[in-house]
């Protein structure tokens, strides 16, 4: 069996036994799209997963400072007392500044897999309140302090009653807390009503009851759902915690369910610690125990009745249902958008998904952040997205839950973009502008696409075959193929530049063999040029050619390129790797963090003086007027007036532009007119952040 996609018409052909079926459009896609990952799974490797059919007890203890007696014989520093009577002492500070409070060691009367506290909390202005942990076996190895962030909680009068993340502290027997106050102001405050909860989901995790059931691995495509998806049934979780204590048949959800289709996708870390990072039974069983542990937190110990995730990525790299939606227990995964509890005043059409482990000061591992771009690739498509898609790269309004509203919030977000927490941590916030370039790359169809441009070179014609490979897991190896058309004859091929990688040349096909892109530059877009020259007799605009890439590894097909030929606009593209003239002016080192207009090549710049200069050139075949483009990588740290100087027949004509959004796309700097010859654009340093020079592109106008 083989599949041919044309992938610019969007028809697709099913061959079976060398028969060619009907055409399928709209109305057959599933049908094609629900063989081929029958297809795909039968070929794809497997690896195992834990699969529970018991559910997970969790046990929990609590120990409580709330009388003074419980607070005196910790160790008091700075300016910080305790205040109050017996019955309802306060740490507070005795005057501005900082003081610190070390509680004694707590004996936690079980071997815990994670810990939390309560606090409440007496707020005032220009003040600041800190709550770390630290845990040991024995009560004499201790651990490094770890601070804990709070993460909800609610009003009691005016005072707040805080609740912390979880901190997942594995075999703890003892644990100690730590609070900072600090005052800038006159203004003090203070904590009162602390409570520990050691959580322990270890030891009651089914032993003879869990299995291994084989799944497939990579297999997914970004439109179907990601094969493997472990269920709140698989991970064991005790659904009657969702309920109030009353038993029957009658008995009610503490947090009912309620179904909005999403808007907005939230990234989170779990702020655990990064114990592991594989798909080996020893990581599967720490994700297990840590959904399950997360689970008890946030359904008991803060009573909220439910998981506040919708989906967790485990250490193992796999996808875990989170928040239960309408329907049976054992019902498939994911498939409600019901409202969770993850982001403080966005819960509302939003979908939250956590990543275990702790981002702040260590990378993400790519076992965690593949699942993670799986995920949300099918959720963009999925029937949760409202209107059946969420564009990965736009920005768009948000109603909050208390009636205001934020008018332009990008659809795929971090914690700490709506709220005050370091959530999903510094390494994976930084990588959130590339996660939605990389989600719209996915979401494309075929896995393979194909796009021929013609470039008019005087006498001659080059054809560049330009291949995005969005499923490198899926597509490893490709075979690229170029026909020259009766009426030109052949006069050179080349893969990544001039002179390099020359194509096999039959007499009418130009044919690259590429396993993994190696002769190309650029992990997912790759270029491949012959150059034509029309016959004696024939015109450049009557030269018309096709081009097509085969793939066989391990899904078998066929992605072909509309015909094209030089009697369109002239166009010209100047990038460092392939294409024009480059040169530079000063330290422009290349990064490699994200993916650019031709893979991971690309030149940055730090603000400065201008005296640091990037310069693209191309030689223009014609006098014209031509539209010119810009392309970059955005992130946070780019520079919000990047200084683009356009040398037209007239003159500089200086451009200023943000390179903090609109990245990865073309992006248009004016329209001039040019000479015959070399056009050029220059860029420098003289902006308020960072530069990135990668590619520009001219434009024929007509």
């Amino acid at each position: 069996m083989s599949w041919i996609f044309l992938a610019q018409q969007r028809v697709y052909f099913l061959v079976i036994n060398g028969d060619l079926s009907m055409p399928y459009r709209k109305v057959g896609l599933a049908l094609i799209l629900a063989t081929l990952i029958v297809f795909l799974v039968s070929l794809s490797p497997v690896v195992p997963v834990l699969e529970s059919t018991s559910v997970v007890r969790t046990q929990m203890r609590r120990v409580d400072h709330e009388r003074r007696a419980d607070f005196a014989a910790g160790q008091f520093d700075g300016g910080l007392v305790l205040a109050g009577d017996a019955d309802s002492p306060a740490l507070t500070l005795s005057w501005p500044g900082e003081g610190s409070y070390t509680s004694p060691a707590v004996h936690l009367d079980l071997t815990a897999s994670s810990l939390a506290a309560h606090w409440t909390l007496s707020r005032a202005p220009e003040t600041d309140v800190a709550f770390a942990l630290r845990t040991s076996p024995e009560g004499v190895v201790w651990s490094p302090w770890y601070e804990i962030e709070g993460e909800g909680g609610s009003a009691l009068g005016d005072r707040e009653k805080v609740f912390s993340t979880l901190a997942f502290v594995d075999g703890a027997h003892y644990a100690q807390y730590r609070i900072t106050l600090s005052a800038a102001g006159p203004g003090l405050p203070s904590v009162s009503a602390v409570s520990l909860f050691a959580i322990d989901s270890t030891s009651s995790t089914p032993t003879a009851e869990v299995r291994l059931q084989l799944v497939p691995k990579g297999a997914a495509l970004a439109a179907i759902k990601p094969v493997g998806i472990v269920s709140r049934k698989q991970w064991g979780a005790d659904e009657s915690l969702r309920f109030a204590a009353a038993a029957g048949p009658d008995r009610e959800d503490i947090w009912p369910e309620e179904v909005q289709d999403v808007e907005k996708i939230v990234i989170h870390h779990t702020a655990g610690p990064n114990v592991c990072s594989s798909i080996e039974e020893y990581c599967q069983r720490q994700s297990v125990a840590a959904i399950n542990d997360i689970y008890y937190y946030h359904s008991v110990v803060n009573g909220w009745g439910d998981i506040g995730y919708n989906s967790l990525i485990g250490y193992d790299g796999r996808i875990y249902e989170g928040r239960h939606g309408p329907g049976p227990v054992d019902g498939e995964p994911l498939e409600q958008p019901v409202v969770a509890g993850h982001a403080l005043g966005y819960n509302q059409r939003t979908h939250g998904v956590a990543l275990m482990g702790n981002y702040e000061n260590e990378p993400v591992p790519d076992l965690e952040y593949d699942a993670l771009e799986k995920l949300v690739s099918w959720l963009v498509k999925s029937k949760l997205a409202a209107g059946g898609e969420i564009d990965p790269l736009a920005f768009s309004g948000y109603r909050l839950t208390d009636g205001s509203s934020r008018p332009a919030l990008p659809n795929i977000i971090g914690h700490r973009d709506v709220n005050d927490t370091e959530c999903p941590g510094e390494f994976l916030y930084q990588r959130i502008s590339h996660l939605r370039e990389r989600i719209q790359r996915l979401i494309e169809w075929p896995p393979v696409n194909v796009e021929l441009r013609a470039q008019p070179e005087n006498d001659a014609i080059s054809y560049r075959i330009l291949v995005d490979n969005h499923e490198p897991e899926l597509v490893k190896r490709l075979t690229v193929k170029g026909v020259v058309p009766p009426n030109a004859e052949y006069v050179d091929s080349w893969a990544g530049s001039p002179g390099q990688n020359r194509g096999n040349f039959d007499g009418s096909v130009v044919t690259w063999v590429d396993p993994d892109g190696k002769l190309s530059p650029g992990q997912d877009r790759r270029e491949y040029v012959f150059a034509v020259r029309p016959r004696p007799g024939a015109s450049r605009i009557d030269v018309r050619a096709t081009a097509w890439v085969e793939f066989a590894e391990p899904a078998p097909g066929i992605a072909m390129s509309e015909t094209a030929s030089a009697d369109g606009p002239i166009e010209a593209i100047a990038h460092r790797v392939a294409g024009g003239r480059v040169a530079w002016e000063g330290d422009w080192p290349v990064s490699r963090n994200v993916n650019g207009y031709y893979g991971d090549s690309y030149q940055v710049h730090s603000a400065g003086d201008g005296t640091a200069t990037y310069t693209w050139e191309v030689d223009l075949i014609e006098a014209g007027q031509f539209e010119v483009f810009g392309w970059w990588t955005s992130a946070a740290d780019r520079s919000t007036n990047a200084p683009y100087t356009v040398y037209a027949r007239d003159g500089a004509h200086p451009v200023r532009v943000s390179q903090q959004s609109q990245g990865a796309r073309w992006v248009s700097l004016g329209t001039y007119y040019f000479d015959k010859g070399p056009g050029r654009v220059r860029l420098s340093d003289d902006a308020d952040g960072v530069v990135i020079a990668d590619a520009v592109r001219f434009r024929e106008k007509r």
